[in-house]
C-alpha cells in the first residue's frame, strides 16, 4: 500500500532539495509514496533499485532518475552504502513555467 506523501514548500524557493543514505539489507527510503511534484534522485554512492509503478529501475553512480507526478515510488539497496540526492520540484512552479506534468512524462532513467 502507499501513501501521499505531502510536501511543504518556501513561497519563495518552489524545490525541496535533501541527501539521503540506504543500507544493506536492502532498506527501503520509505514504503510506497506518491505526490503530484516532480522528482530526481541522482544516485552518488553505491548501487540499488527504484520501483516506480511496476517498473523495476537500476541506479547506480552517476544516474539521474525522474520520477513523474503521480507515479507510486520507493528506493532500496543491496550494498553495504548507498548515497542519494534527492531534488523535488513543486508542480506549481513547473506549470509557471509552461510544463503541465499532467500532460508530460519524462524519461525515467538517464544514464
Amino acid at each position: 500500500m502507499s501513501h501521499y506523501e505531502n510536501h511543504r514548500f518556501n513561497k519563495d524557493l518552489p524545490i525541496i532539495y535533501h541527501m539521503d543514505y540506504l543500507s544493506f539489507p536492502s532498506q527501503k527510503s520509505c514504503i510506497s509514496n506518491w505526490h503530484e511534484n516532480v522528482e530526481l534522485i541522482c544516485c552518488i554512492e553505491g548501487e540499488g533499485r527504484a520501483a516506480v509503478n511496476s517498473a523495476s529501475i537500476p541506479l547506480k553512480q552517476g544516474n539521474i532518475l525522474v520520477i513523474n507526478s503521480g507515479d507510486i515510488h520507493y528506493i532500496t539497496t543491496d550494498c553495504p552504502m548507498m548515497t542519494y540526492y534527492c531534488l523535488i520540484i513543486y508542480t506549481g512552479f513547473l506549470k509557471e513555467l509552461g510544463i503541465d506534468v499532467e500532460k508530460t512524462s519524462f524519461c525515467e532513467n538517464v544514464t
